[in-house]
């Protein structure tokens, strides 16, 4: 750690650590499977980046699930393609 002599601005090095959930199930937009559901109900909305490829698939079950359930979906649908995978785009 390196600080200033009046201690006004410091250099430190950190470090975070994050834990999380994964959680493996079947037919997670069947309407009647509450996985999702249950946690973005209390959220109060859902705001997903959809792959293209994504969306073609599955992009009316995912409308379907959100709005049987009753949570705002907002989604911002991006090309998939490898050419476009660049944090510049």
């Amino acid at each position: 750690t390196l600080a200033t002599e009046d201690a006004s601005t410091i250099e430190a090095v950190m470090s975070t650590t994050i834990t999380t959930t994964i959680k493996i199930a079947r037919k997670v937009l069947d309407v009647n499977n509450r996985l999702l559901a249950d946690v973005y109900k209390p959220l109060g909305r859902c705001i997903a980046v959809i792959d293209d490829k994504v969306e073609a698939l599955y992009g009316e079950e995912l409308d379907a699930y959100f709005a049987h359930h009753g949570i705002d979906y907002t989604k911002s649908i991006v090309s998939g393609n490898e050419v476009d995978k660049d944090i510049r785009n």
